[in-house]
């Protein structure tokens, strides 16, 4: 049999059979393993007549059949192994005859079409194997008695060494039964569903050197004493974010090479001990809680090739590596660092990755010497590093990637330092205090500039669009005092990504290139669109030009963009209609912006089918019309932003089914009717801003819909805040911290035998065209997030939110004709923050029920018919720092000794029924009875003398300060709520006002500058996304601001009222020299 064996294996393969074993003529081993078998195995097989058979290995072929039950016959069998061989269904109970069995693999689940196999008693499969030293399941659905898959294996399997179920689907948790494999030394159950502790007895296993539980939803807190077992060599507890745990002491005579608590609970100080570990070469403790400083001892760690302890709470300063001569990686991000950068760092030989970012290093960094040929990442982002940016980071021939933003950097001897590196691919020192461009014409291979956020003047160069050999594809320069682009220049071909918003450019731009993915242009001082037309742009994902001057009507030639996903032209002097075209056959998958220009006619109704738009912001135009009803079809619409127009139209019941939408916004309109819908009943469960003020609505406030508004409804409670807006993947904020991560994906992707865990080595080949294919759609599809910008009013004060977060909810149906009492089920709303009812004509009580809105920060019910006692209810509302209850038929006490009585009199003053504090009148005088009220508005009487005030103030505005705003079209923004219906002055206008603006990270460069004199301001019209609108109540105003150049690029309208002109704060300041 053997002979005729070797014959047709000769005859099969072509080559010598090295899998074939015999004795005496026998055959007693056979490995077939990775020979591309395919076909089915079936019970007729010459291969169950080797009776013989000691060892079989079929791993890693392609049979597409059940494990034949004849396989029972080779009861002679200690090895088999049919790992990922294409096996599916059950496992026949006839295995569980190979009592002579050491090592059985049976794990499937390596390929995404291969089905797993089956075990549906794994107490009766191994119950005679009682040498079995090795088992692999992974990937097996298993199945055992009630006494659990723990209990099955210990009492079957005591000589066990080896136990693996990686991504396994095993029924029941860890159990103390496990401990009794006293034999176990490797234990690998990572990717298992455990949902369970670890048990104590683990700590007792005397030969235990691999536990890897990394995934297993571990809970509670781990044994510490299983660190200490002296055999033990790795140990991973990764990606188990409930698991808690303190590393102990470190014995001397410990083995220990792999430490990963990653991503993990593990919290306290690290011990003294940790240099006892000797023999520790992987060290990963990223994103658990451990604080305290980084021990001394650590410098023991000679044989440590990477550390990794990124997102923790460390402070002090670093322990010196001098020793650690093998490290490649060290990622001590995100934490509290503080001290000097060790320059020792750079000099250890093998050394490839530093990433210090998100500390608090401060203090210059002096030159180095570097002597690793392969340092390749440098990140120290993030910092209170200052000073002149060191040469010596340009002198490493070999870097790659380098980051400094948000620093202090200055650059005055920039000019000439860059010269020596002419592999550097990216290069980030945004955020700094540089005044001019560096000199980096010979970076022949950089890719990825940005420069964004610092204080260079003047004109882009023409030699910036020829870096890399003409092959740059990421530019940002926004943030800065470019006036304009250097003639002759042209956009090189491989850009993707171009930023320059907030700068003062001007003038024409060229053909843009069509490789173009991103495009900001915002906040400049264009008058023209790009020149030419769009045809062709097929990979062109966002596009903005807003915040600038641009005029006339939006052209049909931007209908050509093919496969733009957002569009944002808002804030410019737009005229005309909507081309019908924008919205029929341009392909906008996220966002359209037309926010606050000159737009007339309506909406077109033209929504296609399958419409995949999640953004339409219409705000501030002259729209006018009905609502298009084929808004219907864009299914996946989150907001939706119509207010300040002039739609003449019903509630928009059509899209009661768009159970995405968020933001909902039709303020300042002339839509009319009842707000309920018919069979609404599962309507926007993920509203969570409703604004309906200012339009002629009427009837009740449906009282079912406000049960189904679930959004307004949950309790965020501790979770992570999120902010509002679609994710196409360019994550620009977080795009400079995730270098190397970019890097690493390029790696992994063009080279799949490098780890895609470690650190990458290989490098980018740009000559390549699958590299740059490759990079360019990483680019297109990973860089950019676009915030949700709305106007909301709060406290009275109408103001932009630049951002809104998911846990901010909003309904203001005020200035409408509602009538009826408010709903009982308003106090469902418990998430709510901001509630405006005012100005309608509603009736009856306060309800009771609003007490259980904890989170609300502003009422307002001022202006309604409102009757009977303010509810006592509502002083458990601490939160509550804006109330208005004026001018009702509230009577009664106010509720004293609460949060009700912080408030000034303004909040309840006309109510004639209302006494005690803090109104004047006194609870003993005579209260009018309420049944004598009358519950209408006419009944109240008119200050004539107030009002003739104010006509008379709203004249004089108009005769002495309107042709003076309108003849400075281009630098001041004009509130276009003056010329809204129902928007009265008062609405966003203050007799004092704190304008603060600050910028992220960099509120230590504010300065405060005073004016002692009441006035009004109002915002220039390119006011930045990150300014706050806070309203104080003094004579005195301040303005924040980061830079006082950042003041001298946006002027602040004052309107001071002891003068007869206006006059501008913050005076112009010459950009630096």
């Amino acid at each position: 049999m053997c002979l005729i064996l070797l014959g047709l294996c000769a005859l099969v393969f072509s080559s010598e059979c090295l899998g074939v074993a015999c004795e005496e003529g026998r055959v007693i081993h056979l490995d077939l393993s990775q020979e591309g078998i395919y076909g089915r195995l079936d019970n007729s097989s010459i291969l169950f007549d080797l009776r013989h058979l000691e060892s079989l290995d079929m791993s890693y072929n392609h049979f597409n059949s059940t494990i034949p039950s004849r396989i029972g016959s080779l009861t002679n069998l200690s090895y088999l192994n049919l790992r990922c061989a294409g096996f599916r269904g059950q496992v026949p109970v006839e295995i569980s005859r190979f009592s002579g069995l050491i090592t059985l693999d049976l794990s499937t689940n390596c390929s995404s079409d291969e089905r797993n196999l089956e075990i549906p008693n794994l107490s009766m499969l191994v119950q005679n194997f009682s040498k079995l030293q090795e088992l692999y399941l992974d990937g097996a659905n298993i199945s055992a008695h009630e006494n659990g898959w723990c209990q099955a294996l210990s009492s079957s399997l005591p000589n066990l060494r080896v136990l693996s179920l990686v991504n396994s689907s095993v029924p029941g948790p860890l159990n103390e039964s496990l401990g009794e494999l006293q034999s176990l030394s490797s234990i690998h159950l990572e990717g298992t569903n455990l949902s369970s502790p670890v048990p104590e007895s683990f700590a007792k296993f005397p030969n235990l050197t691999f536990l890897s539980l990394r995934g297993c939803g571990l809970r509670g807190t781990f044994p510490s004493g299983i660190f200490q077992v002296p055999t033990l060599e790795m140990i991973d507890l990764s990606n188990n974010e409930f698991l808690q745990g303190t590393l102990p002491e470190f014995p001397i005579n410990n083995s220990l090479q792999k430490l990963i608590l990653s991503s993990t609970k593990f919290v306290g100080n690290l011990p003294a001990s940790f240099g006892n570990l000797r023999s520790l070469s992987t060290l990963d403790l990223s994103m658990c809680q451990f604080n305290g400083t980084l021990p001394s001892s650590m410098s023991n760690l000679t044989l440590v090739v990477n550390i990794r302890a990124s997102h923790n709470n460390f402070t002090g300063r670093i322990p010196s590596f001098n020793l650690s001569t093998k490290l490649i990686e060290i990622d001590l991000s995100n934490n509290g660092l503080t001290g000097d950068i060790p320059l020792s760092l750079f000099d250890l030989p093998f050394l490839e990755r530093v990433v210090l970012s998100n500390n608090q290093f401060s203090g210059h960094i002096l030159e180095f010497p570097t002597t690793s040929p392969s340092f390749d990442t440098l990140d120290l982002s993030h910092n209170n590093l200052e000073g002149q940016i060191p040469t010596s980071f340009f002198g490493i021939v070999s870097l790659r990637s380098l980051s400094l933003s948000h620093n202090k950097f200055s650059g005055t001897q920039l000019q000439q330092m860059v010269q020596g590196n002419s592999k550097l691919t990216t290069l980030d020192l945004s955020y700094n205090s540089l005044i001019s461009f560096p000199d980096l014409k010979n970076l022949s291979e950089l890719r990825i500039l940005n420069l964004s956020n610092n204080q260079i003047v003047g004109k882009i160069p023409n030699w910036i669009w020829g870096i890399g050999n003409n092959n740059l594809m990421h530019l940002s320069l926004s943030g800065n005092y470019l006036v304009g682009m250097e003639e002759p220049f042209s956009f090189p071909e491989s850009l993707v990504y171009l930023d320059l918003h907030f700068n003062q450019l001007q003038g024409n731009i060229s053909a843009l290139p069509r490789s173009l993915g991103y495009l900001d242009l915002s906040s400049n001082n264009f008058t023209s669109l790009p020149n030419g037309n769009f045809r062709g742009h097929s990979t062109t994902s966002f596009f903005s030009l807003s915040n600038n001057s641009l005029a006339g009507a939006i052209p049909d030639s931007i209908c050509t963009f093919r496969n733009i996903s957002s569009l944002d032209l808002s804030h410019n002097n737009f005229s005309g209609g909507i081309p019908t075209c924008l919205i029929e056959t341009s392909d906008l998958r996220y966002m359209l912006n037309l926010q606050s220009n000159n737009i007339e006619g309506p909406i077109p109704d033209v929504f296609p089918r399958g419409c995949q738009l999640k953004a339409l912001n219409l705000n501030g135009n002259f729209i006018e019309g009905k609502i298009p009803k084929s808004l219907v079809n864009c299914f996946g619409l989150e907001l939706l932003d119509l207010g300040h127009n002039e739609l003449t139209d019903d509630f928009p019941c059509l899209l009661k089914n768009t159970t995405t939408l968020r933001v909902l916004i039709l303020r300042s309109n002339k839509l009319y009717g009842s707000i309920e819908c018919a069979n609404a009943n599962g309507s926007w469960p993920m509203l969570q801003i409703f604004d309906l003020a200012n339009n002629n609505f009427s009837g009740e406030l449906p009282s079912r819909w406000l049960t189904k508004l679930q959004g307004m409804m949950a309790d965020g409670g501790d979770a992570l805040l999120d902010v509002l807006g679609f994710d196409n993947g360019f994550r620009k904020s977080l795009y400079h911290r995730s270098i190397y991560y970019f890097r690493r994906w390029t790696d992994s992707a063009l080279n799949p035998g490098v780890s895609g865990t470690g650190c990458s080595r290989s490098g980018l080949d740009f000559s390549r065209p699958d590299v740059i294919d490759t990079i360019t759609a990483f680019t297109v599809e990973e860089i950019v997030y676009y915030k949700y910008t709305v106007s909301v009013t709060y406290k009275g004060l109408e103001m932009e939110l630049p951002k809104i977060l998911d846990i901010f909810t909003y309904i203001d149906l005020s200035r409408n004709s509602f009538c009826g009492q408010i709903p009982e089920e308003v106090g469902n709303l418990r998430a709510l923050y901001i509630l405006n009812l005012s100005h309608n004509t509603l009736t009856g009580h306060i309800p009771s029920s609003m007490g259980k809105l904890r989170k609300l920060e502003s009422l307002d019910l001022s202006w309604n018919n409102l009757s009977g006692r303010i509810p006592t209810q509502l002083q458990s509302l601490s939160f509550l720092s804006f109330l208005n209850l004026s001018f009702n038929h509230l009577v009664g006490l106010i509720p004293t000794g609460s949060q009700l009585q912080t408030f000034t009199a303004d909040s309840y003053i006309g109510n004639e029924g209302l006494c005690g504090f803090p109104l004047i009148k006194n609870c003993s005088d005579k209260v009018a009875d309420p049944k004598e009220d009358k519950h209408s508005n006419s009944g109240r009487k008119i200050d004539w003398t107030l009002l003739s005030a104010e006509i008379g103030l709203f004249t004089g505005f108009a005769i002495v300060v309107a042709p003076l705003m309108f003849s400075r079209r281009r630098r001041i923004r004009i509130l276009k709520t003056s010329r809204r219906q129902g928007t009265s002055d008062g609405e966003w206008s203050l007799s004092t006002a704190l304008f603060l603006y600050k910028k992220k990270n960099h509120q230590k460069h504010s300065r405060i500058v005073s004016i002692k004199s009441p006035v009004k301001i109002r915002h220039h019209r390119r006011l930045p996304e990150r300014a706050t609108h806070i309203a104080v109540a003094n004579s005195e105003i301040a303005i924040a601001v980061p830079t006082p150049s950042f003041a001298a690029r946006h002027p602040l309208f004052v309107v001071n009222p002891s003068h007869t002109s206006p006059t501008f704060a913050s005076p112009r300041r010459e950009p630096p020299q």
